[in-house]
């Protein structure tokens, strides 16, 4: 027993010992550690989470989707654009100002003269149609002849001109052919000279 006594008490004096030993080699090591450098600590490595990843296709996507989105734009602008300046040609011939020549072409494959004169008519039917209005004999015949057959018309119904605007009027300056019944002469005046030679006519 008392040598189990002495064992321990000398092995915990030794432990003892070693402990201090230790503990001054630590202390000197800090002391040297801290004059010197700096220790760093190491970078901690987040890990990655499926969140985190992205997909590779989907920046490409996004990209070709903006560029196809631009493209559409572009077009759309375009063909606003060609439709905007067709109006406005058709509103400026059909008002007669004129077919302009900016592409050197004289040629219309669209006889606007007539769309315009045929519009008008539907509309004035359209509009006595939901009036309940009836055309009267000379309307009848005026709207229902040619413009050959207007003018043998002419004489029954007691009119002493005929005016038939054909493709002279929508010239710079337009001529109108003004047909004179009783004298079977054909003249080729201005609107100006026209209202002058009608205001001439004498009532009875």
């Amino acid at each position: 027993m008392e040598k189990q006594k002495n064992i321990s008490s000398s092995s915990i004096i030794d432990l003892k010992a070693e402990l201090f030993r230790k503990q001054e080699e630590f202390k000197q090591q800090k002391l040297q550690s801290s004059s010197t450098s700096y220790v760093k600590s190491r970078p901690v490595e987040k890990k990655s989470t499926v969140w985190s990843k992205q997909n590779v296709g989907v920046l490409q996507r996004a990209q070709k989707d903006l560029e196809s989105k631009a493209e559409d734009e572009n077009e759309y602008e375009k063909s606003r654009k060609a439709l905007e300046k067709k109006s406005k040609l058709y509103e400026q011939i059909s008002k007669g100002g004129g077919i302009p020549e900016e592409d050197g072409s004289k040629v219309f494959l669209v006889d606007f003269q007539k769309k315009v004169i045929d519009n008008l008519l539907e509309e004035r039917n359209k509009q006595r149609d939901e009036k309940g209005h009836t055309l009267s004999k000379d309307e009848q015949i005026l709207t229902k002849f040619t413009v050959g057959n207007r003018l043998s018309q002419a004489n029954r119904l007691g009119y002493p001109y005929v005016v038939v605007i054909g493709k002279s009027a929508i010239d710079e300056e337009p001529k109108y052919e003004l047909q004179d019944i009783y004298n079977k002469t054909t003249d080729f005046l201005s609107s100006s000279q026209i209202i002058s030679k009608l205001s001439q006519i004498k009532t009875t």
